[in-house]
């Protein structure tokens, strides 16, 4: 890129600074004196004044060469114009991201780099958008056909003489599962737009940490029973009323246990206990599941990576986990992860309470 734009990136490294319209004037000032130049030195040293013609033409030659060399340097002094037009072209055409110089300070300079940050931005907004639309148009289809599935099933039971009571709330628990798996999806398709627009904020407040713990058993009991996981939870006697945003962290123990459930097979364990430690408190989820290989281990936090499917092919769009990490780094917290396959999974969440 350097190559391109020697002269600028010269005029630019001047100890004078000098703006962008002021190297252009400067090479034009120069080029539009090159003639009267050319004359005052050929009179200086011609012995022979009254050759007038030989006056003109050295003038003229000196004019052209003047308007030549001008325009050679404005035509170098332009390629950053050229370089941003080439740039928005290959976007535009091939969403190509250029790797356009931030370094200078001039007006150009500027325009570079606001054009650089621009294109930038405008592709991690595309990419949210084509995820976004990947996600409406698949994950969401699992949850919609298990609903009208069940449904299809109810009407037909409905229509029996005799209709299965039991069969029929199991159906209901169905629906109101894939009703849950619904929302979370649609909850984290607005976490994701919200986060890249860095509209997320915290509203920390006072928890008993007990009805944390009581939130949890609610709402996933009937997961649990579902596949015959058994769960259990504790609170150390050191942990009291605990200052955070407790929405954000009910989303995070959320997407953690989902994720436990989701690989951990019928007749596994999964455990959540409530510590205390070095003015932090300290969630600690573990589960008896297929774990994770240790080369995956840095990648799990990262947006779209968890697509695998559970133990009962449960579907998942790889947010679940990025969420998590992103509202624990939002109370200037930290997760940490142990995990081996086919010996579960440990995940540490530590909450500063300042």
């Amino acid at each position: 890129m350097k190559d391109k734009l020697f002269l600028y990136h010269f005029l630019s490294s001047l100890p004078v600074k000098l703006s962008y319209p002021a190297k252009l004037m400067v090479f034009a000032f120069l080029g539009i004196h090159i003639p009267l130049l050319a004359m005052v030195a050929y009179i200086a040293i011609s012995s022979e004044l009254s050759n007038w013609l030989e006056i003109l033409l050295v003038a003229l030659l000196a004019t052209l060469a003047g308007t030549a060399i001008t325009l050679v340097i404005i035509h170098m002094l332009l390629r950053p114009v050229r370089l941003i037009a080439d740039a928005l072209y290959k976007f535009t055409k091939n969403r190509e991201l250029p790797a356009l110089p931030t370094q200078y300070e001039d007006e150009m300079g500027k325009l570079m780099e606001q054009t650089q940050l621009s294109l930038e931005e405008i592709d991690s907004y595309l990419m949210i958008k084509n995820n976004l639309l990947s996600i409406i148009s698949h994950d969401t289809k699992t949850p919609i056909a298990s609903i009208e599935m069940s449904c299809g099933l109810m009407e037909e039971e409905l229509e029996q003489d005799q209709p299965d009571i039991e069969e029929l709330k199991e159906l209901t628990k169905l629906i109101r599962i894939s009703n849950q798996d619904q929302d979370n999806i649609i909850r984290d398709m607005i976490t994701l737009a919200r986060f890249e627009e860095k509209e997320i904020e915290l509203d920390k407040e006072v928890v008993d940490p007990e009805q944390i713990v009581k939130k949890i058993r609610s709402t996933f009991a009937l997961y649990f029973r579902q596949k015959k996981i058994d769960f259990s939870a504790s609170v150390e006697e050191n942990v009291k009323n605990l200052y955070l945003d407790k929405e954000k962290i009910q989303v995070v123990l959320n997407n953690l246990i989902q994720n436990a459930i989701k690989f951990t097979a019928s007749g596994g364990e999964v455990s959540l206990k409530l510590s205390s430690e070095n003015n932090s408190v300290i969630f600690t989820l573990s589960d008896t599941g297929t774990g994770i290989p240790e080369e995956k281990l840095s990648d799990i936090f990262e947006p779209y990576f968890g697509t695998t499917e559970g133990t009962n092919k449960e579907k998942g769009m790889g947010l679940g986990l990025w969420i998590a990490n992103t509202f624990v780094k939002l109370h200037d917290g930290s997760i940490i992860v142990e995990s081996k396959p086919g010996k579960g999974s440990v995940f540490t969440v530590i909450i500063p309470q300042n």
